[in-house]
């Protein structure tokens, strides 16, 4: 409720949250019933509409969308890990029907995959059944992928799952720092590939230096990008515009990076000093390009 009234203070069109529901849930609190209340929540602010409910063009209202974010690490996630046959396991298809029912009466806009991303147990292609169950029920999801230092012994394992998320349906990739790694060029054939398929990126400048995946904001590989300081936009000027209409700004997690009570905003206005404002002539250009992605990344209506 009070992320609600700060990002309606913050005048938003478009707020997806991230929620790991099976962490939440308890013998007191099923996920159908976290799902209720959320959507109580965003019912009882006359200023929010639930994903996909407006009413006409002039309906101003922010639009409010529940994502289920799944843990690559926890239980009962890794009961959708894929066997060795390829296909789901009585457990894991169970829990994939659940999220399906939750899909189709509204209850939540898509699904998100994130985690720890340093197990190699854990890469995306594990989940590659469960994927391939999303693809075929419609239900529109995202990753987070790339999300390593730089070290070479994570290199293959970022390259995977970034290409497997690239390759099998993702609409968004959050994070995808090391895509954006100019210095070997399987990714740089992987990030044209991305760029050509429409895919957005969620860049979260804060959580990546906290984190310690890309700490000088500055050289922050994605910021560079954006900036044109990068083997690929150097002279593909046509490419380039594609990525500034496909990155989306995250606070990632504001109650453990935030100390602001408007940390979305803080986080555009420190992308936007990063890379004076994306080119555009002043601040207000620059915000109104950001709501013109949002409303086009609006994953759930896609």
């Amino acid at each position: 409720d009070v992320l609600l009234t700060t990002a309606v203070g913050e005048n938003i069109n478009v707020i997806e949250f991230l929620a790991s529901p099976f962490a939440l849930a308890s013998d007191e609190l099923s996920i159908e019933s976290y799902c209720h209340i959320f959507r109580s929540c965003v019912d009882n602010h006359p200023q929010c509409v639930w994903a996909g409910e407006k009413k006409d063009a002039h309906d101003h209202r922010m639009e409010v969308g529940l994502r289920f974010c799944l843990r690559r690490e926890q239980e009962p996630e890794s009961v959708l890990l894929t066997t060795e046959k390829n296909t789901l396991s009585t457990k894991g298809e169970r829990l994939a029907r659940r999220i399906l029912r939750l899909y189709q009466n509204g209850s939540i806009v898509g699904v998100d995959m994130a985690g720890d991303e340093q197990r190699e147990d854990r890469r995306l292609f594990h989940f590659r059944a469960f994927f391939a169950y999303l693809t075929h029920a419609s239900i529109p999801f995202t990753v987070h992928a790339g999300e390593l230092p730089q070290e070479t012994r994570f290199r293959n394992l970022a390259y995977d799952n970034l290409a497997f998320a690239i390759r099998h349906g993702a609409s968004r990739i959050g994070h995808a720092v090391r895509l954006f790694d100019d210095d070997d060029p399987r990714f740089m054939s992987l990030l044209a590939e991305a760029l050509e398929k429409g895919i957005y990126f969620e860049l979260n400048l804060t959580s990546n230096q906290r984190t310690g995946v890309a700490p000088d904001p500055k050289n922050h590989p994605i910021i560079r990008a954006i900036r044109g300081d990068h083997t690929l936009f150097r002279t593909n000027k046509f490419l380039h515009t594609t990525l500034l209409n496909h990155i989306t700004i995250s606070d990632d997690d504001p109650v453990v990076f935030g100390e602001s009570r408007t940390p979305l905003a803080d986080e555009i206005e420190k992308v936007g000093k990063l890379t004076h404002n994306f080119g555009f002539d002043s601040e207000e250009e620059f915000i109104m390009h950001l709501k013109k992605v949002g409303q086009s990344a609006k994953l759930w209506l896609s």
